[in-house]
C-alpha cells in the first residue's frame, strides 16, 4: 500500500542504488540551465548532499530553462537552488554564491568528492580545470552549444572550448529538449560514478532522441 512507504526514496532503496548511502558531496559549479536542473535531478534521484556554486541572481529570462520560480527573480542562485532542494527533498546543499576564478577555485573546490562543471563560459572551466587538476579531484564537463551539441565528458579527455564566437542557449525556451536529454546522461553518469566508480563520455544531439512521428489519420 501507498501509505505504508515511508520513505520518498522507496524506489531506490529497492533497486540497492541509495544515493543516500554513497556518503560522497557533489560540487555542481554554476547554477544556470544545465547545473540547476542537474542538482534538483540528483537530489530527487536520492543525493542528501552537494554544493552549489554560482555568484549570478535569478533574472526573468532564466525561467524558461531553470527550475526556479518568478518569486526567486533577484535572489543569488545558489541561495535559492538550495533552498528549492531542501523543500523537494530535504537535500542539504551548501550554497556559495561567488564568482570562481583562478585565484578561489582550488579554495572552493576543496573537500568535494566530484566537481560537476556546468559553466557558460571558457575562462571559468579553465579555472576549474587547472583547480581539479592541482587538487587531484575527478571532474565531469557538461555543456552544450546553440547548434544543438552537448556533451559530458571527464576532465581527462576535456579540452577547454574556444567561446569567443559561440552564442549561450541557456535562455532560449527550444532549447530545453536538448537540455533536458544532456541532464539526464549527466546525472547517469554521476550516478554510475558515485556508486560503482564508473566512468563514461557522451556526446548528445537531439537525433539521439530518435523519435519518429506516427501517421496521423
Amino acid at each position: 500500500m501507498l501509505a505504508s512507504v515511508a520513505s520518498p526514496f522507496f524506489h531506490e532503496q529497492r533497486a540497492g542504488r541509495n544515493l543516500r548511502e554513497c556518503g560522497l558531496k557533489v560540487c555542481i559549479v554554476g547554477c544556470g540551465a544545465i547545473g540547476a536542473n542537474l542538482a534538483e535531478t540528483l537530489a530527487r534521484m536520492g543525493l542528501p548532499q552537494m554544493r552549489l556554486i554560482d555568484f549570478d541572481r535569478v533574472e526573468p529570462r532564466n525561467l524558461s530553462t531553470q527550475p526556479f520560480w518568478r518569486s526567486d527573480v533577484g535572489q543569488l542562485k545558489a541561495r535559492a537552488l538550495a533552498r528549492l532542494l531542501y523543500r523537494a527533498t530535504q537535500c542539504r546543499a551548501e550554497a556559495i554564491a561567488e564568482r570562481l576564478t583562478g585565484e578561489n577555485a582550488a579554495k572552493l573546490l576543496s573537500g568535494s568528492d566530484l566537481v560537476v562543471d556546468c559553466l557558460d563560459n571558457s575562462a571559468s572551466r579553465l579555472a576549474v580545470q587547472t583547480a581539479v587538476r592541482h587538487l587531484s579531484l575527478p571532474c565531469l564537463h557538461v555543456g552544450f552549444s546553440s547548434d544543438g551539441y552537448g556533451e559530458v565528458i571527464w576532465d581527462e579527455h576535456y579540452a577547454v572550448p574556444d567561446d569567443s564566437h559561440i552564442l549561450d542557449p541557456c535562455d532560449y525556451p527550444f532549447t530545453r529538449p536538448l537540455m533536458h536529454l544532456l541532464v539526464g546522461v549527466a546525472a547517469e553518469t554521476v550516478v554510475r560514478f558515485l556508486i560503482n566508480g564508473e566512468r563514461f563520455n557522451w556526446t548528445v544531439t537531439l537525433s539521439d532522441m530518435k523519435i519518429s512521428p506516427l501517421p496521423f489519420r
